[in-house]
Order: C-alpha cells, then sequence, then structure tokens
C-alpha cells in the first residue's frame, strides 16, 4: 500500500537527474564564464528534461531581463557542444540530452510576487484600515 504524499519512484529518479545535470553544468558555466566574461551576468537558476528525458532545458536568469539573455545565447551556444560531451563523460548515463538554453521567466515572476508584497507590507494605509476594520 503506497502513502498518498510519497512520489513514484520515477518522479524520485527523474529529480535526482536533474540535480545532477545541473551540478555538472553549474560547474561547467563558471568555467565557461572565465573563458568570456560576458556570461558573468548570466546564472543558471534551474534545470529541467523533457519527459522522455531527451532535451534539457537550461534556464538562465539576469535581472536585466530577457532582452539581455538574447543578447548572449549566441555566446552560450558556442559552450553548447562541449557541455554537452562533458556532461557525457561525467554521467554513467547511457544517452545524453540534447542542451536547450531558455530564459527563465519564472524568477521574473518571482521576484514582482515579492516586490507586492514588499509594498503591500511597507504601505501604512493598509495598516490603518486594518485597525479601523478590527474595531468596527
Amino acid at each position: 500500500m503506497s502513502i498518498p504524499n510519497e512520489l513514484p519512484v520515477s518522479r524520485i529518479k527523474r529529480a535526482q537527474k536533474e540535480s545532477n545535470i545541473y551540478k555538472i553544468l553549474s560547474k561547467l558555466y563558471v568555467e565557461a564564464c572565465s573563458d568570456d566574461p560576458r556570461l558573468l551576468d548570466l546564472s543558471i537558476s534551474r534545470v529541467s528534461l523533457s519527459a522522455d528525458k531527451s532535451m534539457c532545458y537550461v534556464n538562465f536568469f539576469n535581472t536585466a531581463g530577457r532582452e539581455k539573455f538574447d543578447n548572449l545565447l549566441k555566446v552560450l551556444k558556442l559552450y553548447r557542444a562541449s557541455m554537452r560531451r562533458a556532461l557525457a563523460q561525467q554521467t554513467s548515463s547511457r544517452y545524453v540530452p540534447n542542451l536547450r538554453f531558455v530564459f527563465d521567466d519564472q524568477m521574473l515572476k518571482q521576484i514582482h510576487i515579492e516586490q507586492l508584497l514588499d509594498t503591500v507590507k511597507d504601505d501604512p494605509s493598509q495598516e490603518e484600515d486594518a485597525n479601523s476594520n478590527d474595531s468596527e
């Protein structure tokens, strides 16, 4: 009998594989940054595999936004083959997924939500409205 909150083994293995790929690609990316300082503006935020594990989406983030990422994408593509080759050497997997570099919109959404929460938290009129509702 399985526990309802328990993850299936396949999800656990996928998460472990994504985590391992993330660690390896992060180290390789640091090396690439030392070769080309233009890449220092970007950072790898997360890695996800496609359903059939043939494609690895490497999500990058920077505070300057998507335009900066689009400009640096050409430089990133130059490192794709060497990163995939190094990934093949450092993993024990039979197949190595193709790498696809994408901009992480989720991080921008998270920052926007945090800014909204900060404005609500710092807004004194919100506190006055809450206090007047409590007294009624």
